[in-house]
């Protein structure tokens, strides 16, 4: 019988244990849980594999309202440079008409409005004369001014012009400014005690008077919106 109070008996097994202590399993084996950072205990931190970073709430990039944004600032460039390139193409009205009326230039107009009407038989009629002939009756009739925005006409007195042909300027004005017929017989019915009129159509205002030692006086503007 072994008595329990004597050490035990050498043995090389046992020394071999004693010098070498068990080592723990690795991390992951069976009964092990997984290992912490740098053998703390603190958890992995977010970033390392595993753990994608979190963003705090509210710094999330809001890629929405940004896309909209740049989409919107987009369409509005986009809109003004139509717009703008529309009122580069677009002349101005009054220029327009001082284009298409002044001097001879007025006969085509009153011509082509006129192609469906009989062709006067008088022998002094505008219509049988020559345009260089009639180049001293309608040449500087017009006049544009307030950039673009004022058409004045006036006609010849009655005693330098008594077959009216600087009239011709003057429906010229009509056909391409689109002046409804109740204002041209307002303006055609003007007499010298009338004094100074006025009327408005769509885009356009303005203002008459007539006497015969002086003429036709008629100031177009553009009209306010």
């Amino acid at each position: 019988m072994t008595n329990p109070n004597e050490p035990a008996p050498f043995s090389p097994e046992a020394a071999a244990r004693d010098d070498h202590p068990h080592e723990p399993d690795h991390p992951g084996e069976p009964g092990h849980p997984p290992s912490t950072r740098f053998g703390s205990n603190e958890p992995d931190l977010p970033g390392e594999p595993g753990h994608p970073p979190s963003i705090p709430a509210g710094s999330k990039p809001r890629r929405g309202l940004r896309t909209a944004l740049i989409a919107g600032g987009a369409v509005a460039v986009l809109v003004g440079t139509v717009v703008v390139g529309l009122t580069m193409l677009t002349p101005d009205p009054l220029a327009e008409a001082f284009e298409t009326c002044d001097g001879t230039n007025a006969l085509t107009v009153v011509s082509a409005a006129w192609a469906d009407e009989p062709t006067p038989t008088e022998t002094d009629s505008p219509h049988t004369r020559r345009p260089d002939a009639l180049e001293e009756y309608l040449a500087g009739r017009l006049s544009l001014d307030d950039d673009a925005t004022t058409l004045v006409l006036d006609t010849l007195p009655q005693d330098d012009d008594p077959l009216g042909l600087s009239t011709f300027v003057l429906e010229c004005l009509y056909v391409s400014l689109d002046t409804p017929a109740w204002l041209q017989t307002n303006i055609g019915q003007t007499r010298a005690l009338d004094g100074r009129r006025q009327g408005e159509w769509e885009h356009f205002r303005a203002e008459w008077s007539y006497h015969p030692d002086n003429g036709l006086n008629l100031v177009i503007r553009m009209a306010r919106q």
